[in-house]
């Protein structure tokens, strides 16, 4: 990881920070600005997006649901879900969240749905989350 702020000022377009926690998240965009300032690249020309875990609902109990479903094969539940780390909760928790991380500067964020088969679940982040969102 130490030499990926380098390339990613070098070579990329963007920059994903990867499943961090909001503090860490601060800490990579920090390591690739100063790589970019040290090669001479304006950082805003960096793309700087995240990829998280995402579990949406509308209330607990269908979130549980989903960690539940996700836990039989990764481990997941609700109480282990909401680490910091993963996106997290109804669409206002989620917005939230979104305006959290483009404080941090993030462009692009990157909704990781890890039960496939749960269409309820891409339908409610399309139809109650993307409209809270700017675009």
């Amino acid at each position: 990881m130490r030499r990926t702020p380098e390339f990613a000022a070098r070579f990329a377009t963007e920059y994903n920070v990867g499943f961090p926690d909001d503090d860490e998240i601060r800490a990579r965009i920090d390591r690739v600005h100063a790589a970019c300032a040290q090669l001479g690249r304006d950082p805003s020309t960096l793309t700087l997006s995240v990829a998280m875990s995402t579990f949406a609902g509308p209330d607990d109990a269908a979130i549980a649901r989903r960690a539940a479903r996700v836990g039989e094969r990764l481990g997941k539940k609700l109480d282990n879900v909401r680490d910091g780390v993963n996106i997290v909760g109804d669409a206002d928790e989620i917005a939230a969240h979104m305006a959290r991380y483009a404080d941090l500067g993030i462009h692009r964020v990157h909704f990781q749905i890890l039960d496939l088969h749960d269409l309820e679940h891409v339908e409610y982040l399309g139809a109650e989350v993307l409209p809270l969102l700017p675009r």
